[in-house]
């Protein structure tokens, strides 16, 4: 029983990471086409500007004063930089060691800025991954709870298994009779009925 138990342990550890890791990529995903949107998206309003720098200026501080950005920059086309502001947001809810253990990448979404013909520079966006690991954490919270739950059922279940189920578990786990789990011989013996 104690080789079961301690599977059902690693089955639920290796679940959860599994789970975490699978969670964490497709959030990376997200944030990576998020910022390639937004660059784009940005660098279409600026583009509207015709090039005036405090038009530009202003439309990317009300961009970055939204919370949502790590940075946000904009280099004009002879590579000097014309706007840069960045600063980190820390996660409200996941503790500081698990966004630690499960970094969260956010790549730069970069887009071109014209007007018309005449190339501007270009913009480059990177979106905060604070928002990102605390969504990680409430969902690698519900994921271990769920699987404790089924494990802790698992383990209920087979511990009210009579011998003869046990024996049958134990064939279809391809544990050999006599193991742990398998009914002892003593107890396949019924006493007789008088």
């Amino acid at each position: 029983m104690r080789r079961l138990l301690t599977s059902l342990l690693l089955a639920f550890a290796a679940g959860t990471v599994v789970n975490i890791g699978s969670v964490r990529d497709t959030l990376q995903t997200q944030l990576n086409l998020k910022n390639s949107d937004n660059a784009t998206a940005l660098a279409q309003v600026l583009s509207q500007q015709k090039g005036q720098r405090e038009l530009m200026e202003l439309t990317l501080s009300a961009q970055f004063d939204t919370g949502f950005y790590r940075r946000i920059r904009l280099v004009g086309a002879d590579g000097a930089t014309l706007f840069d502001r960045s600063g980190n947001a820390a996660a409200q809810h996941a503790p500081a060691w698990f966004v630690a253990l499960v970094p969260i990448e956010s790549n730069a979404g970069l887009a071109q800025v014209a007007d018309g013909w005449r190339a501007l520079g270009s913009v480059e966006v990177i979106s905060q991954t604070a928002f990102a690991h605390d969504q990680l954490w409430r969902g690698g919270l519900q994921s271990a709870i769920a699987l404790g739950v089924e494990g802790d059922l698992s383990a209920t279940v087979l511990m009210l298994l009579t011998p003869r189920d046990a024996g049958q578990v134990c064939a279809l786990l391809g544990l050999a009779p006599g193991s742990e789990l398998a009914p002892t011989h003593a107890a396949r013996r019924l006493p007789a009925r008088r």
